[in-house]
């Protein structure tokens, strides 16, 4: 476990960013983790994909194309982010854009993913884990051995847990369905979409 420090800035951001073409806008940054725990991601409308950091960093790649009602600048927008104790908060909110954010994760104690509409998909390191999505897909992959509980929720959709011989599967008629699962390590995953679809896998 990392040892946080008492301060109101735990967090070094290093940012760079640049217009690749006039209709597109593409941003990186690189978060130290020390003294970070947790880290929580709102992201309003789009494609979240998750992924293993190859180090101690988390980092964020984010690619923004305007749509037709959008009416700014590409180049103003930007993640941003917060810190309060161990919690990092990542933050992109407009969703008159299309965009793309990917964020490679280190192994931290807790996950948690709050997106409004689109797709959340990937692979994750252990940690407990919990992902909601208001209408699209979520599509994740988990390690056996580390993972523990799995529990997911479609209020109008289909779940399901694949790499695992013990899933439990109960759909209502028409609308909604639960599916839950057990690894066969002690990091918990949950995972609820209003409208879509969830589906975890174990490898």
């Amino acid at each position: 476990m990392r040892v946080a420090f008492a301060g109101s800035l735990i967090v070094v951001l290093v940012a760079t960013g640049h217009t690749a073409a006039a209709d597109e806008m593409l941003r990186s940054h690189r978060f130290d983790t020390t003294g970070v725990e947790r880290l929580h991601i709102e992201y309003q409308a789009g494609e979240l994909t998750l992924a293993p950091a190859d180090g101690d960093q988390i980092e964020v790649e984010l690619r923004v194309e305007p749509q037709p009602k959008w009416s700014g600048d590409v180049a103003d927008l930007d993640v941003t982010y917060s810190v309060r104790g161990d919690r990092l908060t990542l933050r992109f909110g407009e969703d008159d854009v299309r965009s793309h954010m990917l964020v490679r994760v280190p192994p931290l104690e807790q996950l948690t993913v709050d997106v409004k509409a689109g797709e959340v998909q990937g692979t994750l390191p252990p940690m407990e884990t919990d992902v909601f999505l208001g209408f699209g897909d979520i599509s994740l992959d988990f390690d056996r051995s580390s993972t523990g509980r799995v529990d997911l929720r479609a209020r109008i959709g289909d779940t399901d847990v694949d790499g695992t011989q013990n899933v439990e599967t109960n759909r209502r008629i028409v609308v909604g369905s639960t599916s839950s699962a057990a690894g066969e390590g002690a990091h918990n995953v949950q995972a609820k979409v209003r409208v879509g679809d969830v589906r975890v896998g174990l490898r």
